[in-house]
């Protein structure tokens, strides 16, 4: 309903999951039921929160959790959705209904699932509004209602047009999850039984979203509708500072610059404020780090990299010079001086190896922290000789 909202008012879908002006996307990695928990919990976020969707408008849609059990299980039981082989294992309608209260096999119960999107509510950026604002008068609420939440809507979003039109076209009983749509259907379908299994949750949920049993409406609204949406802005020296997200993939590091993951070959560096806001105006980059490694793999895979190309990666790290060679990474200790990398044996190798002048990995990372454990029993060895000193 609330994309068909979109859609009334001229906003058009995002083609590359960024949210754009005149544009709506969905959070990266969900078409549409995002869950705040999982969401933020994944490491394509940055603890900062530079990403799109923490520096824009978000709308969360949000429903009585007692209409979202029957409204789940018209959607649940039919045959092409994942949960429809459990619930049909149960013999009728009120045993489904049982289950998706109190499920703590599959599913969780309803407290579990609706706790995993409740978050959303408390982000400033986020501008909650309820189902039963926006269904109006045919779907059993009030017009009125649905003409003020949409025009607050408007007023956040910049969006010019008439509440009441966009609210006629709104109720579309065509949608592919519609059933019946109306508010307050738990109570044509729940029996005693169920009402009792719902009342032995924790009512901590129905709070926060500002339902209790025996009303249709989340006492919230008003509340929330007048709740000023603040979108937070950080200042550019904060923004497009480059952070360093993962290292030595390939001879690729990832740099998320301003909630976006840049490649960039390593041995390369952005030095200043002003390269860092060209180098992210002059290249799209990727909106999850996952897409930006496998970017990586394509690139070197094209190259192919895994040839016998000897390149200085890293000089001078700790008294070593860290090299890629035929696909593999070495540290070298620099009193060594001068090798030809690519002539050398796998015993010449050993042999460095054994004198502590040459470590090996799958990534800089790993040879990165060999040196440092070289380094660090050095230190211990000196130390021990030192204290013997007389």
């Amino acid at each position: 309903m609330l994309i068909r909202l979109f859609g009334l008012m001229g906003l058009e879908r995002s083609s590359d999951r960024r949210p754009r002006p005149g544009t709506w996307s969905t959070p990266v990695g969900y078409e549409y039921h995002a869950p705040c928990r999982e969401l933020l919990a994944n490491d394509a976020f940055d603890p900062q929160g530079r990403q799109l969707l923490f520096r824009s408008p978000a709308i969360f849609v949000y429903r009585n959790p007692l209409d979202i059990i029957v409204s789940e299980l018209d959607w649940f039981k039919k045959e092409e959705h994942a949960f429809s082989g459990y619930l049909n294992y149960f013999s009728d309608e009120k045993e489904r209904l049982s289950q998706l209260i109190q499920d703590d096999t599959v599913m969780g119960s309803i407290r579990d699932r609706v706790r995993r999107y409740i978050g959303w509510m408390m982000f400033n950026n986020v501008i909650p509004v309820s189902y039963e604002e926006l269904v109006g008068s045919r779907g059993g609420g009030c017009d009125l209602q649905q003409a003020e939440s949409i025009w607050a809507l408007q007023l956040k979003l910049h969006i010019a047009g008439s509440p009441q039109e966009y609210a006629k076209q709104l109720y579309d009983q065509g949608s592919a999850t519609f059933s019946k749509g109306r508010i307050g259907r738990h109570l044509e379908c729940f029996g005693d039984e169920q009402f009792a299994l719902f009342d032995r949750l924790p009512q901590d949920f129905m709070q926060i979203l500002g339902y209790a049993r025996g009303s249709f409406i989340s006492k919230r609204i008003k509340d929330l509708l007048h709740r000023p949406l603040v979108v937070k802005g950080i200042p550019e020296d904060l923004l497009y500072v480059p952070r360093l997200a993962r290292e030595g993939i390939l001879g690729f590091n990832i740099v998320e610059i301003a909630g976006r993951y840049f490649p960039i070959r390593q041995g390369k560096s952005i030095e200043s404020l002003s390269e860092a806001i060209a180098f992210f105006n002059e290249n799209d980059g990727f909106t999850t780090i996952k897409e930006a490694e496998q970017f990586v793999h394509a690139v070197v895979q094209q190259e192919g990299a895994y040839n016998t190309d000897n390149g200085l990666i890293l000089e001078g790290f700790l008294g070593f010079n860290i090299v890629r060679c035929k696909g593999c990474w070495y540290g070298f200790d620099q009193s060594v001086g001068a090798l030809d990398v690519d002539g050398l044996s796998k015993d010449d190798i050993a042999a460095l190896s054994k004198k502590k002048q040459c470590v090996g990995g799958e990534s800089i990372a790993d040879v990165k922290a060999e040196i440092l454990k070289l380094a660090v029993v050095g230190q211990q060895h000196s130390s021990k000789e030192f204290q013997s000193t007389p």
